[in-house]
């Protein structure tokens, strides 16, 4: 399955403009009264946690959502203690590709030896600029350091009105992105994965394209159709996002925008904002357990790979999913402990989770001997089986609690994380909430509930797919 980001360079260089220095954010307290409602609902803390100190390590803000004088629509969040600030600009497109829009985004910042200057310029004063794509969007990311705001709306608003488009620098990007796509092609792992993918979700799923299938698409793009794509999108986008967290609080922040951020390519914000358009949720093409075989006489090993329908972000069994997982995947308990410790029988364990709605699954893949394969399967299942019959110890239970809630207190330390987290959740049409309910929910998790979603997700009910990657000999043993 194939994933392309576009990226702009972050080291410094020499620079080959000369930058206006940036605005300050307004410092005056006296804000108007606001348009903006919170996103999400309040709610109330136990008493007593279910694990010690399940709290976010700042005084957050509630998200919040407004729309400015110009029809676009926006989310902020204060996060006081923060070092840094996050703006993101969000573009969604009519294209549904994944490589068409991962050349849109790229071309925003590494379009022409200018705008690589001017993004390695900004670098070296603290404003880090990158992009992102899906396949129905392209976004803009400028992270700056505390107090500069206003240079991240001034930047962003430049990059998108003067875009700068060099065909020679263009070719390179797109032979280099082709380049990278074929080198990815010829991974075992890659091969096997898409198959898998391909056998659950089919070809229609841009969001689980294989990767001959998004090299396809690369080789096909020309320069003339990524120009007037890149003109429609940047002046007349299906709708356009703004999502900013700062140290500031929520009313400076919408001062800011509604006062400086002018870019509104046409007035249809007001009828069609980002919420408005359909969040496409695919379907699996497998009812019940399948199996994939994928014949490649040149591997040393066998690959292995199984993949689960698995909830997704916000649903109710979701929490418990997010600790179970954990578990399954450390290294003390689960397939990790089981496959390679005690068993000793594979080169690597990996798990992959993803929570999107348009592709929600849970994956496990590990490299094995020939002589093996059916041993690790075997193992594998007795994992899984083993949490569904049994469960989880409350000791498990617990570390897999602590581990989750310091990677999500690690994540909102800085607002470039909590950007992320509040563009999750409207990515997958869903109002953002405040992380400590997030925090709240992992510490409600119960034995009984990891054990139920346990029995939904690996049991023989749920669709999964079941993939070996290995010479032909090899697989008329399975």
């Amino acid at each position: 399955m194939s994933s392309i980001q576009a990226m702009a360079p972050m080291s410094p260089m020499v620079s080959l403009l000369s930058l206006a220095p940036g605005l300050t954010v307004p410092s005056n307290s006296s804000a108007p009264a606001l348009p903006i409602t919170a996103v999400s609902p309040g709610f109330s803390a136990p008493a007593e946690a279910p694990s010690s100190r399940l709290t976010v390590s700042q005084p957050l803000s509630m998200p919040a959502k407004t729309m400015l004088a110009n029809g676009v629509t926006a989310y902020m969040q204060q996060a006081p203690l923060a070092a840094d600030c996050q703006l993101v600009v969000q573009l969604h497109t009519p294209f549904n590709s994944w490589a068409f829009n991962s050349m849109l985004s790229a071309m925003l910042v590494q379009g022409s030896p200018r705008t690589k200057a001017l993004v390695n310029q900004l670098a070296s004063r603290g404003v880090n600029v990158g992009t992102s794509s899906s396949p129905n969007s392209i976004a803009l990311h400028l992270n700056g350091l505390k107090g500069q705001e206003a240079s991240l709306v001034k930047w962003a608003q430049y990059l998108l009105t003067n875009p700068d488009v060099d065909p020679r620098t263009f070719q390179n990007l797109l032979q280099d992105t082709i380049k990278g796509q074929q080198e990815d092609i010829q991974q075992p792992e890659v091969q096997l994965s898409d198959a898998v993918h391909s056998v659950m979700y089919g070809s229609a799923n841009p969001y689980t394209l294989s990767s001959t299938q998004t090299l396809r698409q690369l080789q096909q793009i020309r320069l003339g159709d990524v120009m007037a794509a890149f003109r429609s999108v940047l002046t007349r986008p299906e709708a356009l996002r703004l999502t900013m967290n700062s140290t500031e609080p929520v009313a400076q922040q919408y001062q800011l925008l509604n006062t400086d951020w002018q870019y509104a390519p046409h007035a249809a914000y007001r009828q069609v904002t980002p919420e408005a358009l359909p969040v496409v949720q695919y379907p699996v093409l497998v009812d019940r357990p399948k199996r994939v075989l994928v014949e490649k006489p040149d591997v040393k090993r066998a690959f292995v790979q199984k993949l689960w329908r698995a909830p997704k972000l916000g649903d109710p069994d979701y929490p418990a999913f997010m600790v179970l997982q954990d578990i399954l995947g450390s290294q003390s308990w689960g397939f990790f402990r089981e496959l390679r410790m005690r068993r000793e029988l594979v080169y690597r364990a990996n798990k992959n989770y993803s929570d999107i709605p348009q592709a929600h699954y849970y994956s496990v893949d590990f490299e094995v001997d020939f002589d093996k394969v059916q041993q690790g399967i075997d193992g594998l299942n007795t994992v899984v089986g083993d949490a569904m019959v049994n469960g989880v110890t409350p000791e498990q239970l617990q570390a897999a609690k602590k581990k989750t809630v310091l990677t999500m207190r690690q994540l909102i330390e800085t607002n470039g994380g909590l950007n992320g987290l509040i563009d999750q959740y409207i990515d997958s049409g869903l109002p953002p909430v405040h992380p400590q309910q997030l925090l709240q929910d992992l510490g409600n998790v119960t034995l009984a509930q990891v054990q139920a979603v346990a029995h939904k997700v690996f049991g023989p009910a749920n669709p999964s797919v079941l993939g070996v990657l290995a010479p032909r000999s090899v697989l008329n043993q399975l």
